[in-house]
């Protein structure tokens, strides 16, 4: 007993040296929750958030259309609409800030996809002879996964990956999916020989 009241500023030191290792666990756990709604908005749906805090997904505007946001690091949220349709979903941002989803376009039926580029720029796309199209994904080259209905409205979606160089790949099993896999390297190997 008289060697702890001999070493008592070691013990208080050592005691205090693991209170604060712990400090940051209990931090870790209890983390912080930061509340958010886009202006207007009577309903958020956050769909994705990038490495750098960026978050985007879309909000019922209180007129009950729906419009995409994205929310930056610093709080700053921006609305958008892909086709002035005010019917926009995005669903995935990679770190780059480039957001995929899809959306309704009035000059036809039908969702597509679209990909916004960090700067607004808005592209739509369509997976082939797709009657809507719903990306899930966008990597950080831009490649797009997804699924999509085709025009003759089969029961079952197919996959596909819409890659940065505008070609799309349809996932497909057995056979045919090793036959595409290289007709698609020859298609890469032919358009590196081009560049060259």
């Amino acid at each position: 007993m008289k060697s702890l009241v001999r070493n008592r500023p070691a013990v208080c030191l050592l005691l205090s040296l693991i209170l604060l290792a712990l400090v940051p666990a209990v931090l870790a756990t209890s983390g912080v929750i930061t509340v958010f709604n886009p202006g207007g908005s009577i309903q958020t749906y956050p769909a994705s958030i990038n490495n750098h805090g960026a978050i985007t997904g879309w909000h019922n505007n209180g007129s009950f259309l729906i419009v995409g946001f994205v929310r930056q690091e610093d709080g700053t949220v921006t609305n958008f609409d892909a086709t002035s349709s005010n019917n926009t979903s995005p669903v995935s941002i990679n770190n780059n800030g480039a957001i995929t989803g899809f959306c309704l376009d009035p000059s036809r039926p039908g969702f597509r996809g679209f990909v916004r580029k960090q700067d607004g720029a808005i592209t739509l796309f369509d997976a082939p002879n797709a009657a809507a199209t719903y990306p899930s994904g966008i990597n950080g080259k831009g490649a797009i996964a997804g699924y999509y209905i085709d025009v003759e409205g089969l029961a079952y979606p197919s996959a596909f990956c819409f890659l940065p160089s505008a070609l799309f790949v349809d996932v497909v099993f057995g056979f045919e999916a090793l036959e595409q896999a290289l007709e698609l390297r020859l298609v890469r190997i032919r358009r590196a020989a081009e560049r060259l």
